[in-house]
């Protein structure tokens, strides 16, 4: 299991690099999911970590499964149309 530091460490760097692999900004991410931009902010900046329900609905509009949220390393996203 991953430490929860860990988490937010690779959530900060994955979000948001997932999310300008497919162009959107943060505004386009958070409407995709349901949330305010600002929530999508304090993910990326590690200031949130989210539960299980949104780390999936992040998974999915990235078009990542889960485990790629939370890995250190380079990641690619499918386009979602």
């Amino acid at each position: 299991m991953i430490a929860q530091d860990d988490l937010r460490t690779a959530l900060a760097t994955n979000v948001p690099r997932l999310r300008r692999q497919l162009g959107l900004t943060q505004a386009q991410l958070a409407e995709r999911i349901g949330l305010h931009r600002v929530t999508i902010t304090r993910i990326e900046t590690g200031q949130l970590l989210p539960g299980a329900d949104l780390l999936y609905s992040l998974a999915d509009s990235l078009g990542v499964p889960t485990d790629a949220l939370r890995q250190v390393g380079e990641i690619s996203t499918k386009k979602i149309a």
